[in-house]
């Protein structure tokens, strides 16, 4: 087996270096992880981490004919926008507690 693929932080690059990647052999690798506490003896990036871990890994697998391709990981980076903190209160998750109390039903104990 060859040298394991290019595997490059989108973050890192310069304009033109990004210019330059050939992009018919360039693929977008994306993780998707949580951001969560996992308690006081992890990191809070602990999925984060893992999910990149993994997607590093993945590439020592590809077959042989995906070898000479450059895998880019885009940052994932996420902000609140100051307009609307000001102006509402945040949106609770569909899976939080206060939430899913709150669209309960009543129900009358008399």
């Amino acid at each position: 087996m060859s040298e394991t693929p290019t595997w490059i932080r989108w973050e890192t690059l310069t304009k033109r270096q990004f210019d330059r990647i050939d992009r018919k052999s360039a693929v977008v690798f994306v993780t998707c992880s949580p951001l969560e506490v996992h308690g006081p003896h992890l990191p809070l990036g602990a999925d984060v981490l893992e999910g990149e871990g993994l997607a590093e890994r993945t590439l020592r697998f590809l077959p042989e004919s995906h070898r000479a391709r450059t895998f880019l990981t885009p940052p994932a980076t996420a902000s609140r926008s100051p307009a609307r903190s000001r102006s509402a209160p945040p949106r609770r998750s569909a899976c939080s507690k206060t939430s899913a109390a709150r669209s309960r039903p009543r129900v009358s104990r008399t």
